[in-house]
């Protein structure tokens, strides 16, 4: 009880902080990744349902919308990139695709010249008979 006090005394107004070497963890592999961001969402999602504390909750549900937010940036991001690879795909095919041209010309047929508005004759069965 009396180192407690004594450390108590000497640390006031300053925090010790424990002697952790940086360095020896700069080679773990730690990223924001779709699963780790999941299991991360999923734990504490878990802790929040069979924890009987309140207070800790609190401050994983703020983690849990920052994950959410975080997991639907993810996603959109990778949807983000399918669509335009999508559209730059189309857009390439058509642009780089030359479709069969018709000679429309060469299967032009007479009929289709004949006026259908002409004069009527005289003693046809329409209008006034002369």
């Amino acid at each position: 009880v009396y180192k407690r006090q004594l450390v108590n005394r000497l640390s006031k107004g300053r925090h010790l902080q424990a002697p952790i070497d940086q360095t020896k963890f700069a080679s773990l592999p730690f990223d924001h990744s779709w699963e780790n961001l999941v299991k991360m969402y999923d734990l504490r999602m878990w802790y929040i349902q069979n924890s009987p504390h309140d207070e800790r909750c609190v401050k994983y549900v703020h983690d849990l919308e920052r994950l959410h937010n975080e997991l639907n940036y993810l996603n959109m991001r990778d949807y983000m990139k399918r669509f335009v690879l999508a559209t730059i795909l189309f857009y390439g095919f058509y642009a780089l695709y030359t479709f069969p041209s018709f000679d429309w010309h060469d299967n032009h047929e007479l009929k289709h010249e004949i006026h259908l508005y002409t004069e009527l004759d005289e003693g046809s069965d329409e209008g006034d008979e002369d």
